[in-house]
């Protein structure tokens, strides 16, 4: 990270926009703990003692470039001068996910619960992982080929980590956690507990969304709720939504915000809109597994019965009881 680090910070020098000396060294923090990794780096404060220019703007200089970087999901500016930069764990190459990585994240989740068991956020963190890769069974088709949580084959998932999450969420919502590692886990939980996509409690989660936007404003979170409006309300409702949050900034570079886009035109029937944004995604995927589905999805004959599924997944939105998470 701190090579990705100077690296945007050379960039941003040799593209005349900075005109500072490249600090020699760099020091990055965590400064709270989420389900992927996020840094931060007071490099632009330092910096702005130098350059006389306003931290803000050196953090949004770097950022561009960063962004640009392997590796990184997104970056914001934080505070005066922050970088708040996420990380993803995808793998490289053919696979979708570095599952060595996620084991580790899990052992080490598990490993902060045990010491912490009365944290409620250190309890809805391994929530959260064991939820989320309980769906690792169902996220390639029998061709090996990506699949989206609607189309999953949900026969698939581990029901057996399911049960453990569902458990230990239970325990901290009812005592009345709601930070935004719980309610991440609580988006998760929905999805989890559902039979089908069709049968997802979607006004609920919704609902988690808009709290965790409230305690944790984030393009990536922004775009978890237009992606549920679109279901609730319908994708043109959706559709509106998602593109407020891009004009904002912030997923310029996110390619699954291009493919939530593509989604809504198809159901809209604006195929040939849909086919660039699926184009889009495929042009800042993260992996060959998200580029190629990505451009599979942009090649593919139009599928009328797919748009009205997702579409149509609003009619029972009711039909889960109270539960969480993506």
């Amino acid at each position: 990270m701190v090579d990705a680090v100077r690296q945007a910070l050379q960039a941003a020098v040799s593209a005349g926009e900075l005109t500072v000396a490249v600090p020699e060294e760099i020091t990055l923090d965590r400064p709270r703990s989420r389900d992927h990794g996020d840094y931060a780096t007071p490099v632009a404060l330092k910096l702005a003692k130098i350059a006389g220019r306003p931290p803000r703007e050196i953090a949004a200089v770097i950022g561009r470039y960063l962004e640009q970087a392997p590796g990184i999901d997104n970056v914001e500016v934080a505070g005066p001068g922050f970088l708040n930069i996420t990380l993803h764990t995808a793998a490289a190459g053919a696979e979708l996910t570095d599952e060595d990585l996620a084991d580790r994240a899990q052992y080490l989740a598990r490993a902060l619960h045990v010491l912490r068991p009365d944290d409620a956020e250190f309890t809805a963190l391994l929530t959260l992982i064991l939820l989320t890769r309980a769906r690792s069974g169902g996220r390639l088709d029998d061709e090996g080929q990506q699949v989206l949580l609607v189309d999953a084959d949900r026969s698939r998932w581990d029901r057996g980590a399911i049960s453990e999450g569902l458990a230990l969420l239970e325990r901290v919502w009812v005592a009345g956690a709601r930070g935004p590692m719980t309610l991440q886990a609580a988006i998760a939980a929905e999805h989890a507990r559902a039979p089908s996509a069709a049968a997802t409690n979607w006004r609920r989660v919704v609902d988690l969304y808009g709290e965790l936007l409230r305690q944790q404003p984030s393009p990536t979170v922004a775009l978890g709720r237009c992606v549920a409006m679109s279901v609730l309300s319908g994708p043109a409702a959706g559709l509106a939504d998602l593109d407020e949050v891009i004009s904002l900034g912030g997923l310029e570079r996110y390619p699954y915000a291009f493919g939530a886009r593509a989604q809504m035109l198809a159901a809209l029937g604006r195929h040939a809109e849909a086919r660039a944004e699926w184009t889009a995604a495929a042009g800042c995927a993260r992996t060959d597994a998200e580029k190629n589905y990505f451009l599979g999805q942009s090649a593919a004959p139009v599928e009328a019965d797919r748009a009205v599924r997702h579409a149509g997944s609003r009619g029972n939105v009711g039909g889960a009881k109270a539960g969480r998470h993506r």
